[in-house]
């Protein structure tokens, strides 16, 4: 992430966009029934874990990033919870099992995933079959001037059709409902039993 981008993910703006519009968007579409264990990739400083916690009651959710300052914000105001684990982690290569979560939720952070194909793999390993996978990203070809001039990296390279095409390749087929607004697209796939 640069440095402008960096600011804005740590700001007021985010925070409330994430919990009055993203995050209601993202989770509106999942299936709480039976969720037992979710696993939120780039949690960042731990909203995501937030909104997730509240979704989805009796879960425990668990929050990787990895960027080591975010982890430590992320810990601080769940620590009293119980339900909820953040810890370091590289979304291409995390120390799970495979089929270990129900649910797996990105709010915007496989952009940033220089071989994000490969994060999305992983995403579907980690996936149990008929599990979940909530999604809100940015397609590249959509962003305004500004978030192009700002807030352009090189990761930055897919659209949404590119996304939910290399789900499909990894066993997530993704629900016909793409919420595609303003550059940022929200979706639900489902794992493929194998």
């Amino acid at each position: 992430m640069n440095l402008a981008e960096s600011l804005f993910i740590n700001s007021v703006l985010r925070v409330r966009e994430l919990r009055r519009a993203i995050g209601p968007r993202v989770l509106e579409s999942a299936d709480s029934v039976g969720v037992r264990r979710v696993l939120e990739v780039g949690c960042g400083q731990g909203v995501g874990i937030e909104l997730i916690l509240t979704e989805f009651v009796d879960a425990e959710v668990v929050g990787i990033d990895v960027d080591p300052k975010m982890v430590q914000r992320a810990k601080r105001p769940l620590a009293a919870g119980g339900r909820a684990v953040v810890q370091l982690g590289d979304v291409c290569a995390l120390p799970f099992e495979d089929g270990s979560f129900d649910v797996v939720v990105d709010f915007a952070a496989i952009h940033h995933v220089p071989d994000w194909k490969a994060a999305l793999n992983e995403v579907s390993r980690l996936l149990r079959p008929g599990g979940q996978f909530l999604f809100e990203d940015h397609d590249v070809t959509k962003h305004s001037l500004f978030a192009r001039t700002f807030f352009a990296h090189p990761e930055e390279r897919f659209t949404a059709a590119e996304f939910v095409q290399a789900l499909a390749i990894v066993g997530i087929d993704v629900d016909d409902r793409l919420d595609d607004r303003n550059g940022h697209f929200v979706g639900n796939g489902i794992k493929r039993a194998a």
